[in-house]
């Protein structure tokens, strides 16, 4: 209660005993799209191991209260895991690390999830992060657009640099998945793996592009100044990769190369010197990626 009463108050919250699983399990499928779970660690009962399978709700991030270190304990969590994405997010000057992964790379999921770990302490600034973490694809783009602005991003305020960090690893993410699901496929599925990857509107960098070449004054500005880190970012990450498919590789690069040059164009006169200072700080964005 009174942790509750520290982080806005006990209306916020609904209580959940795991130890009820099956009785549960219908809220655990379907009732909380678009919440934050808090999952308590308990030393001597670890439910780590568990919650890789636990959470089949679409929209939703986990923070992982634990009284041991957080990020040993998210070393649990991931080994539960068949694969899974990592990296670290701030909110309110605290460091957390984020884990998250996607229905075709975990089984037992039915949409993406985020985990997130911290302290007693650190909650209400893990609480911020998950905010952002559990966004859908479109919501999150939304986000970028009404918040981000020119003075903020370059003076790389810590919600700037959070969303450009969600936005790069939930396009990572999609790669992953597809090329986790095109490398186990036969030449007859593989194709249409590569179809998805080409022609779907539903993946986030198809509706990263469509928001830059159709985006409107601010929104198309946030997502601009947002995108050519990522750009960088995600080369960084799979030029040269030998983990990740040739073909899965090529497509995801080709995508992503597009950010810097509509960016630069939906910034209209400045748009030269805008990348160039943009791009003078962008590694910084993505430190710990």
């Amino acid at each position: 209660k009174d942790l509750m009463s520290e982080v806005g108050g006990v209306d916020r919250f609904s209580i959940l005993d795991l130890n009820g699983f099956k009785e549960n399990q219908t809220i655990l499928d379907t009732k909380l799209a678009g919440k934050t779970l808090v999952a308590i660690d308990q030393a001597g009962s670890s439910i780590f191991p568990k919650m890789a399978g636990l959470v089949k709700t679409p929209n939703v991030a986990v923070v992982v209260l634990t009284e041991r270190e957080a990020v040993n304990a998210m070393q649990v969590l991931r080994s539960a895991m068949n694969e899974a994405t990592s990296m670290n997010l701030k909110a309110d000057r605290e460091s957390f690390q984020v884990i998250s992964t996607s229905p075709i790379l975990t089984d037992g999921l039915n949409q993406k999830v985020s985990f997130v770990g911290s302290k007693m302490r650190t909650l209400e600034a893990a609480l911020k992060i998950a905010e952002t973490l559990k966004l859908s694809d479109d919501a999150l783009l939304s986000k970028i657009g009404a918040e981000v602005s020119k003075e903020s991003f370059l003076a790389r305020n810590e919600n700037d640099v959070m969303l450009t960090k969600v936005l790069g690893l939930r396009i990572f993410e999609d790669a992953t998945s597809i090329n986790s699901g095109y490398a186990s496929a036969d030449r007859k599925e593989r194709k249409a793996w590569r179809k998805l990857q080409a022609d779907s509107s539903s993946l986030l960098v198809a509706k990263t592009l469509n928001k830059l070449e159709k985006g409107a004054g601010d929104e198309k500005l946030g997502i601009s100044l947002a995108a050519i880190p990522v750009e960088a970012s995600i080369a960084q990450a799979l030029d040269g990769s030998k983990l990740m498919e040739k073909k899965v590789r090529k497509a995801t690069l080709s995508a992503t190369g597009d950010f810097t040059k509509l960016a630069k164009k939906n910034f209209g006169k400045s748009g030269k010197d805008l990348v160039k200072s943009v791009e003078a700080i962008q590694d910084s964005f993505f430190a710990g990626f």
